[in-house]
């Protein structure tokens, strides 16, 4: 997994036409930073996550069933409820 990472922040900066010498010191300098801690990115923009609730919540309101709403938003049941949930809360 890391050295995906790491291969595809070679690919992009060298796709930037960043200095090969420079993309292995800010691999390396990264690597020796970030070495032993598990990182977590985000499928989602916080943007795109409000998009998507307010879609789902759309569409539910339309009449469209749960297991609908997990086939047309890509997402699971459990996240459905959840944003359903937090929309009554509101």
């Amino acid at each position: 997994m890391a050295a995906d990472l790491i291969a595809d922040m070679r690919e992009i900066m060298m796709t930037n036409e960043i200095e090969p010498s420079t993309v292995e010191k800010i691999i390396d300098e990264l690597a020796a930073s970030w070495a032993g801690i598990n990182v977590y990115f985000s499928k989602r923009h916080a943007e795109k996550s409000k998009k998507l609730h307010a879609d789902i919540l759309s569409d539910y309101k339309n009449g469209m069933t749960i297991n609908q709403l997990v086939v047309k938003h890509g997402v699971s049941q459990m996240s459905v409820y959840q944003i359903i949930k937090e929309k009554n809360k509101a």
